[in-house]
């Protein structure tokens, strides 16, 4: 009876393969986690986008309401504040201040509105109301750009991050 002795090279390779093979199981595992991490990275990203834009339209269409009509109804007012309710979530503080002006402004011009309907109010107060909510509608039409500049950090898609 002969034993057959293998050479000492293959004995190393039957030695070391198990773990040699472990160690490229467990590298593309984490190349896989970590793709897996990247692209859930990018899925947050595209959904805070699109939850970020949808209040920035909402802040548009509010601004577009004043601009086209002069008035702003309370189905405009109220789909604004709907819109926006949770920006706080969503948004920087400096943009869910400036969503808040907005939101005050837009509350003063539907009093200045309201109180205009009032016939029983003379002359002199109906034309100080007009002069008060022709000042805010001015307002809201110098906001087109300030808006812009308000909401571009946390829309703009070549610098977005995930932590904005």
């Amino acid at each position: 009876m002969s034993t057959y002795v293998l050479p000492e090279w293959v004995l190393w390779i039957q030695a070391l393969g198990i773990p040699a093979c472990g160690i490229v199981v467990a590298l593309a595992s984490v190349y896989i986690a970590w793709q897996q991490k990247r692209l859930a990275d990018l899925k947050l990203q595209n959904d805070l986008y699109d939850r970020r834009l949808k209040i920035f339209e909402a802040a548009k269409a509010l601004l577009v309401a004043v601009q086209t009509s002069g008035t702003l109804s309370i189905d405009d007012y109220f789909v604004f504040v709907r819109s926006t309710a949770n920006a706080v979530f969503l948004l920087k503080p400096d943009v869910v201040e400036y969503l808040s002006t907005l939101r005050d402004h837009a509350t003063r011009l539907r009093l200045f509105q309201n109180q205009l309907k009032d016939d029983r109010k003379d002359q002199a107060a109906r034309g100080e109301l007009a002069d008060k909510a022709a000042e805010v509608e001015l307002w809201f039409n110098n906001q087109f750009d300030v808006l812009i500049e308000r909401f571009k950090p946390s829309l703009r898609l070549d610098l977005h991050s995930v932590n904005d």
